[in-house]
């Protein structure tokens, strides 16, 4: 199940996102704290990010990834854009179409909400 990361999500995603990007140098509990007080500010504030999170029946998170909705000018008419970033799937996980389920769910939604232009 995708859905909307949650506050209760932020210790799963910050252990997530040590994992699956190291260069980021969040391994330790003290950086990971720090990271996901930056999640919890990014969810909470009107900033246009959004985060989903792929979910076991268990609530085991295993993949999420952070929309970023933006206006830009296109021929000179403002529109609605989406982004995706922290593209992140669980190391045990790897190989199970996490990824392809979580850019399914943002393609999905972006026809919904009639957004014609994603990167």
């Amino acid at each position: 199940m995708i859905r909307l990361l949650t506050k209760n999500d932020l210790k799963q995603a910050a252990s997530l996102v040590a994992m699956a990007y190291p260069g980021m140098q969040i391994s330790t509990e003290e950086a990971q704290n720090a990271f996901n007080e930056r999640l919890s500010f990014e969810i909470e504030s009107e900033n246009n990010l959004t985060l989903y999170g792929l979910f076991t029946e268990q609530n085991e998170l295993l993949g999420l990834y952070k929309l970023h909705d933006l206006k830009g000018n296109v021929n000179g008419k403002i529109v609605r854009i989406w982004g995706i970033g922290t593209v992140v799937v669980h190391f045990f996980h790897k190989k199970e179409g996490v990824a392809k389920q979580l850019l399914q769910h943002f393609h999905e939604l972006a026809r919904q909400e009639n957004v014609g232009v994603v990167s």
